[in-house]
């Protein structure tokens, strides 16, 4: 079994199967069946670090698969779609990333094959795509492709839910307010239900209705007060802050209250962290401190 995150595993088999479906349905469905949206002729607003010509080959791409659904030449087009949309995922294209990461953990055009989904999601996720960040809460929810990592999962919720996205406010909600991943928040869990809710997400109108139902007062009002700016890290923490306490809390180090706030109690719960493991004890990248924390959980 290739290692997660293993690019050269990723591109050993090649992968037309993926958009076979494409031939039994316009671009239009194919695109809402991955979830990867329409074309956009905007580079930026797929993302401010795509190349040109990744975003070049992902769009000549969509337009082909919808040549191969309609025209003579079918197969022809549906083979050079693949190698344009892998190019761009290997480019660095996050849709690109997402497409085929989606299409290999659901088995839509393709056999199944969760470990690569995982992989290629993992960098559309880092690429900040909200969708990948979501599917990658599942994963590391349901052990799909990965071990169960309830924490980590909260993170790619979270991340995904800052991003707006309804069915994340949702799960990342439900988890705070059932305390798997971290220790319940009542008050977090209904400011981002009512997010959702507000958003018309229908299993997240009646969740709020039943949790607002079981609230105190005051964690009513600690959720309205929180709720206006629930997408921003001043209100209500912050994705990362929230993990690296959870962990420093399960190691035993006391970072104070679990509300993704960076304070002197985490402060000084990190330090000790990163003298014990013999980090460097100035700033760490992000990245490599978060990996350090999970190292310790596996």
């Amino acid at each position: 079994m290739p290692k997660r995150g293993d690019p050269d595993a990723i591109r050993r088999r090649p992968f037309s199967a993926v958009l076979v479906l494409a031939l039994a349905m316009p671009i239009g469905a194919a695109c809402t069946a991955l979830d990867v949206g329409a074309p956009t002729s905007d580079p930026v607003a797929v993302s401010d670090e795509t190349t040109a010509e990744a975003e070049a080959d992902y769009q000549r791409a969509l337009v082909l698969i919808g040549d191969a659904n309609g025209g003579d030449d079918g197969e022809t087009a549906l083979a050079r779609a693949t190698e344009l949309m892998v190019r761009a995922a290997e480019g660095g294209h996050p849709a690109a990333q997402y497409f085929l990461g989606a299409a290999y953990m659901s088995g839509t055009g393709s056999e199944r094959d969760e470990v690569r989904g995982v992989a290629w999601l993992e960098r559309a996720a880092a690429r900040n795509h909200a969708r990948a960040q979501f599917l990658l809460g599942e994963a590391f929810s349901h052990g799909r492709g990965v071990a169960v990592e309830q924490d980590w999962a909260n993170y790619w919720y979270e991340r995904a839910a800052r991003q707006g996205l309804p069915e994340a406010r949702f799960m990342f909600a439900t988890k705070l307010a059932a305390g798997i991943g971290s220790p319940p928040d009542r008050v977090r869990a209904l400011a981002w239900m009512a997010a959702a809710a507000a958003q018309g997400h229908e299993p997240a109108i009646t969740a709020e209705r039943t949790l607002a139902a079981r609230a105190t007062p005051a964690e009513r009002a600690g959720a309205r007060s929180i709720r206006g700016g629930i997408a921003n890290d001043t209100a209500s923490g912050d994705a990362a802050t929230r993990y690296i306490q959870v962990r420093l809390a399960a190691l035993g180090y006391s970072p104070g209250p679990v509300d993704g706030l960076r304070g002197p109690r985490t402060n000084a719960a990190l330090a000790r962290f990163r003298a014990d493991s013999g980090l460097p004890a100035d700033k760490l990248p992000e990245a490599e401190l978060l990996a350090a924390l999970r190292a310790t959980g596996r």
